[in-house]
């Protein structure tokens, strides 16, 4: 029988593995693909959601924030209008399901931080780790922000940062979305699915990511509405 360490270090390993597959599995989906770009600024979004947990975990916040996501729903018309984009509603609706499947992720942080809760714990360093991760995702992503960062960092830091990160991510999915050279014909709508479902591997437990089968499906067939609606505007 292994003891409680060399089986500790065979879980370790094993989510070692799995995220270095899952890892792969995601690069396989880019490698190649005509709307690569467009699935990488998505997985910006949803790669900041820990960051985004984490800061209204600490704070007491809940995951629903109807304000946040109505100014969101705004700047995305504002854009699309300037962009002279056709049709308004899928690009909400997009915008609508994505943020549906990023609080799937942070609910899904949630649920592992609440079994962990201990009032005397320093969760400090987590707000840390997290402030620290998106200063990683911002250099790796190379996204242009205004924010300047801080030596000790608070869970509001953490959640303005993040919030920085996804307006970023917002507008250039916009800027992918109303350019002349619409790629999104070239990609059918199961191969969105699948890119969608693999990305998000990453970020949800199977059994979650099931449960978003139906956003996913949703949020691809809103992507191929309006590239459909660019292609009728030239």
């Amino acid at each position: 029988m292994p003891t409680k360490i060399e089986a500790a270090a065979t879980i370790v390993r094993y989510i070692q593995w799995y995220r270095f597959k899952k890892n792969c599995e995601t690069e396989s989906v880019l490698l190649g693909n005509p709307v690569r770009r467009l699935l990488e600024v998505f997985e910006l979004r949803f790669v900041a959601m820990r960051a985004v947990a984490a800061a209204k975990f600490i704070t007491n916040q809940p995951i629903e924030d109807l304000e946040q996501e109505q100014k969101i729903k705004n700047m995305i018309a504002k854009l699309a209008i300037e962009k002279s984009m056709v049709d308004l509603t899928p690009v909400v609706d997009l915008f609508d399901h994505a943020m549906t499947l990023s609080k799937s992720i942070q609910y899904s942080y949630l649920r592992v931080w609440d079994k962990r809760w201990n009032p005397a714990r320093e969760w400090g360093s987590l707000i840390a780790r997290c402030y620290e991760q998106l200063w990683d995702i911002i250099d790796e992503y190379d996204v242009s922000i205004s924010t300047l960062k801080v030596c000790q960092p608070t869970a509001s830091d953490v959640l303005i940062l993040a919030r920085e990160i996804i307006k970023y991510a917002n507008v250039q999915i916009i800027e992918f979305l109303s350019r002349d050279d619409n790629l999104l014909l070239d990609v059918s709508y199961e191969e969105l699915c699948d890119a969608f479902e693999k990305l998000l591997a990453n970020y949800m437990s199977p059994r979650v990511l099931q449960e978003n089968e139906g956003e996913i499906a949703v949020l691809s067939d809103d992507l191929k509405i309006i590239a459909y609606s660019q292609t009728m505007r030239l």
